[in-house]
């Protein structure tokens, strides 16, 4: 059956599931409980810093708006993560500007993570994981001072106790007098408990009242953080994980209830992915704002969906950087909407004063270096601001290359020189390279970075062009794919495997600067609206020196491809510095 075919039948299935979920919300699911948009200033609370007690966050912690002022309560912990998690404390005006408690961390012998607070007759009742991932309640008048009452006795509905064994991520509703209680046990579903006394609770029933599934952002994992009641519904605020990415693509959700035990999930889920989790929704005095807490506090003023965000262009930058008096190179600097960049290969060592500038004037700061294949009008950039930062910094480093003995077996003399300035400069710097593995996903700042393919040392044709790291960026909004310089044999790989499934985005770098790379069915199952051309004017034209299509370059055919396609618009290297919003 030809791919083109079972692409089509597969997007039309996905229509009619995505239909068929929109129908099947029984339950409101209003705007201003599931629309969120990130706020530019995030994250908006973080780890205190090298060195600090609080150095890094985990998990859920708490805001609670009371009196025109937000209070935080959070979960630190220094790098050595076998040191007691201990509890602090912040206040914000604003709920985006934070000023810890000085005598932080607060005064609390136990292990605290994961935590809510309820406040209920002037006290604050704190329900929060202990090192053994088991509730325990603890109980304030003052937010600051807390007393621990001890691990909280769940029994089934016989009687009995539950059986030994984690009970976390506590989420606590109070209504008419009882204390309702959602547990998680190794996140695999979440349980339903009461109580009068908040010494004995009970079970309503021994079944969970939530599962995971059947969709995959919370098929591995799922734990609830809060209840909300809206006109009359109870809304749950959920973290799911899907399959196989942790742990990178934590989500965050909802589901609607009338009784607390029965729950629908909005087929709209999720609210918020990208590995933004532990969501919980502050009242304040003129709406609500929400937040995601894991593992850095990120803030969401309510009412715009991700359409509205893709309306108004809310979403990371793609420059295509020129290449200057070189020939063809491959230059991306991606910034994302909070400012960070991330830049893919870098071209020539003479690309390199470019790069740098166009770098420094945008912070100086890389947050990850993306090298897709080691070919000098890819890498030898990178090369040389590894020997030479002069300031600027990496933050991570990834890539993907065979090892030396493969490069001193298969490769030419030059192509092994390039190989060994590169790895020289690495070794220079003291950075690590990360080799990502097929279906890894990086997220950074709301981008989900999607490894689709790497190297293939395998594969003996067109070597170093078919061992090129293919990268998909999606942060909803839409979604670039890099084929670097991808050749025929690296596609039908690629085809053949299950990231295939990942290929379909807005916008594709075409591969190989544009002629002999993937072929046209890999182009086809992309399916893109907008193509980037790595290429200079030269290569575009198929121009040897002797005039228009004197050369022997594809570029041509390649371009013959697309005209078939509706294409909305080329981003063409030789027309200068181009910039994707």
């Amino acid at each position: 059956m030809p791919t083109r075919f079972i692409l089509t039948l597969l997007m039309l299935s996905l229509a009619l599931t995505f239909a068929s979920a929109a129908a099947a919300d029984s339950l409101p699911f209003p705007t201003e409980l599931v629309a969120f948009t990130p706020l530019l200033e995030n994250p908006v609370f973080e780890g205190g810093g090298e060195g600090a007690w609080d150095e890094n966050l985990r998990e859920r912690g708490w805001i609670l708006y009371e009196e025109g002022m937000y209070h935080l309560w959070y979960t630190g912990y220094p790098s050595d993560k076998r040191v007691r998690k201990q509890l602090g404390y912040a206040t914000s005006a604003d709920g985006l500007h934070w000023e810890r408690y000085a005598n932080n961390p607060l005064d609390v012998e136990m292990w605290v993570e994961d935590m809510i607070v309820v406040k209920v007759d002037g006290s604050y009742y704190m329900f929060a994981e202990n090192h053994n991932d088991e509730t325990h309640l603890l109980i304030s008048k003052d937010r600051i001072h807390w007393q621990e009452e001890g691990e909280l006795t769940i029994l089934k509905t016989n009687g009995e106790a539950i059986d030994p064994g984690p009970f976390g991520t506590p989420t606590v509703w109070y209504e008419d007098e009882v204390w309702y209680l959602f547990y998680e046990r190794d996140d695999e579903a979440i349980w339903l408990a009461t109580s009068t006394d908040l010494k004995k609770w009970v079970h309503v029933q021994d079944e969970p009242v939530l599962e995971r599934g059947p969709d995959d952002y919370d098929q591995a994992m799922i734990a609830m953080d809060q209840i909300v009641k809206y006109e009359g519904i109870y809304y749950a605020y959920f973290h799911g994980l899907i399959p196989g990415n942790w742990p990178q693509e934590w989500t965050s959700n909802v589901a609607a209830s009338t009784d607390l035990i029965h729950w629908e999930k909005y087929s709209g889920n999720p609210i918020v992915d990208n590995d933004k989790s532990s969501p919980i929704l502050v009242q304040h005095d003129t709406g609500y704002r929400f937040y995601t807490m894991h593992s850095e506090v990120f803030a969401y003023e309510q009412g715009e969906s991700k359409e509205a965000l893709r309306q108004r262009n809310q979403s990371f930058t793609v420059w295509q950087l020129p290449n200057g008096d070189m020939p063809q190179m491959m230059s991306y600097v991606i910034q994302t909407v909070y400012n960070k960049l991330i830049v893919i290969d870098g071209g020539y060592y003479q690309n390199a004063p470019y790069l740098r500038r166009f770098i420094e004037s945008r912070g100086g700061k890389v947050e990850a270096w993306f090298l897709t294949h080691v070919h000098l009008d890819h890498c030898q950039a990178l090369t040389d601001v590894l020997n030479n930062p002069e300031g600027l910094e990496i933050n991570a480093l990834y890539a993907s290359y065979p090892d030396r003995e493969w490069f001193e077996k298969n490769c030419d003399e030059g192509s092994f020189k390039v190989y060994e300035e590169l790895t020289d400069a690495v070794d220079k710097s003291g950075k690590e390279v990360l080799m990502p593995a097929p279906g890894q996903v990086i997220s950074i700042d709301g981008i989900s970075i999607r490894v689709l393919g790497v190297c293939n040392p395998e594969i003996l044709v067109n070597t170093l062009n078919n061992s090129s790291m293919v990268l998909r960026f999606d942060d909803g909004i839409k979604s670039v794919l890099f084929l670097a310089d991808l050749g025929v044999e690296g596609g039908n790989k690629l085809m053949a495997s299950p990231e295939a499934a990942y290929l379909p985005s807005d916008y594709v770098q075409m591969a190989h600067h544009g002629q002999q790379g993937v072929s046209e069915a890999v182009y086809e199952a992309i399916d893109p609206s907008y193509c980037l051309w790595p290429t200079p004017k030269w290569l575009w034209d198929n121009n040897s020196g002797a005039g228009e299509d004197s050369g022997p370059w594809q570029t041509k055919s390649v371009r013959s491809w697309m005209d078939k396609r509706p294409i909305k618009q080329h981003y063409l290297m030789f027309k200068g510095l181009q910039k994707i919003k």
